[in-house]
C-alpha cells in the first residue's frame, strides 16, 4: 500500500514507514475508535456487521482506556524514581 504524504497526520503518527502507521498511542487510537463508532452507521455495513463492529470497537475502547489509566498511575512513580537516582 502506497502512502503519500502523512505529514497533516502528524498528531496519529509519529513515524511512517512502509505505508503503515507506525509509533500511535492508545489516546489516538481510542479517538480513532470514537470516530469509527460515530461514523460506522453512515459506512452502509449490514446491521449485523455494525453490532459486531460496534462490540469490537467497544471492548477495544474499554481495554485501552484500561492501559491508558494504568500507564498514567504508574508514570508519577517511574518519575519519582528517575528523580532520586539523579540526586
Amino acid at each position: 500500500m502506497i502512502v503519500g504524504n502523512l505529514s497533516w497526520l502528524y498528531p496519529l503518527a509519529r513515524d511512517v514507514k512502509h505505508g503503515t502507521l507506525v509509533g500511535m498511542t492508545k489516546d489516538v487510537l481510542i479517538m480513532l475508535a470514537g470516530l469509527l463508532v460515530a461514523f460506522l452507521p453512515f459506512l452502509g455495513f449490514p446491521n449485523a456487521w455494525d453490532q459486531w463492529i460496534l462490540l469490537g470497537l467497544g471492548v477495544a475502547i474499554i481495554a485501552l482506556g484500561v492501559a491508558v489509566r494504568r500507564s498514567r498511575r504508574r508514570a508519577p512513580l517511574q518519575v519519582a524514581t528517575q528523580h532520586e537516582e539523579t540526586h
